[in-house]
């Protein structure tokens, strides 16, 4: 009665200073004493368990609607696997739910698997777009992926009818709010099917039709905003139509780089030297330079038939760094 009676502190401090008394009051107090456990919990992910890890996160954020954290252990999926840190199948772990909410999940699966496979489409993901894009036929970049999938397989797309068709529904995705460079990169993706099924066209018409197409990249293309690979296609293209002006411009703000692709780069050396104008140009020089250093024995194999006339040797720069070069044909 004297404990319930004194304060706290006092109540403490009296059954302290008399053992008999603690251990009287012992088997109640034991009853009422608790303690509080606070714990940091750190995930072991080192090694083979971040995969695993990975994808069963991946499931809890969609389970409690957290897409935008689902998105991005996505895409960080994505960028495991193309550094060979996850196993290629991963993505195939990821289990997202069949409905439409989870759409844009089920179409950047396919844009993933689309770029592991080397930007290579298949029938599987065609067939997987079409699906999705029944579910929703006005979503954009559905209709994006649904064209771009029957401009590299549809075999129907050879036909004059199939193709008027095609390019009216490539225009009309000028109204969509997908970034234009994403749809120029479609024109010319179509461009380039309608030339290789004209190549093997017979018609008279065939070469007014490929005209017809160059004319039509010449009128969207913008170098600026292009990739250095579709650069590359283009001036393929173009140097096949004997406009080596417009390909090598087209090449020109790539090769100025240390980095620049080595393919790229003799590609642009091979179309500018078709132009006795290019041959004195600041560019041409720095490209040939760098072209020995990115693989000498190429840059060796330029010079004379069937692939460089030595006219180019009137620059004093490029004829300087030759003949000093060591290569087997230059002059001593």
């Amino acid at each position: 009665a004297d404990l319930t009676k004194a304060g706290k502190r006092d109540a403490i401090k009296k059954i302290n200073g008399d053992r008999k008394l603690m251990e009287e009051m012992e088997p109640i107090l034991a009853k009422e004493r608790f303690a509080q456990v606070i714990m940091d919990v750190t995930y072991d992910v080192s090694g083979a368990k971040e995969e695993k890890f990975s994808y069963v996160t991946f499931g809890r954020m969609l389970k409690t609607k957290k897409e935008a954290q689902a998105h991005k252990i996505m895409e960080y999926v994505h960028n495991r696997i193309m550094e060979k840190k996850y196993s290629p199948g991963t993505l195939d772990s990821l289990k997202v739910p069949n409905e439409f909410q989870y759409l844009s999940f089920m179409n950047n699966l396919v844009h993933y698997r689309f770029i592991e496979n080397n930007n290579t489409v298949d029938e599987d993901d065609q067939d997987e777009i079409n699906r999705l894009y029944k579910m929703d036929s006005t979503n954009e970049i559905l209709r994006y992926n649904k064209l771009f999938c029957a401009i590299k397989l549809d075999s129907s797309i050879g036909g004059l009818d199939a193709q008027a068709k095609m390019q009216q529904r490539i225009d009309e995705m000028y109204k969509t709010k997908i970034d234009k460079k994403y749809l120029d990169g479609l024109n010319i993706e179509f461009q380039f099917r309608l030339m290789d099924v004209l190549d093997t066209s017979e018609s008279p018409l065939a070469q007014i039709a490929v005209e017809a197409c160059i004319a039509r990249i010449k009128s969207f293309y913008d170098i600026k905003q292009a990739s250095w690979q579709n650069a590359q296609k283009l001036a393929y293209v173009f140097s096949r139509a004997k406009d080596f002006v417009y390909a090598s411009t087209i090449l020109e703000s790539y090769v100025t780089s240390e980095n620049v692709d080595e393919n790229l780069l003799f590609t642009y050396i091979s179309i500018a030297s078709h132009l006795p104008e290019k041959f004195y140009s600041r560019t041409f020089s720095n490209a040939i330079a760098l072209a020995k250093v990115k693989n000498e024995a190429r840059y060796c194999r330029l010079f004379g038939d069937p692939y460089m006339t030595f006219q180019v040797l009137d620059n004093p720069n490029i004829k300087k760094e030759y003949f000093s070069s060591g290569c087997p044909n230059a002059p001593k």
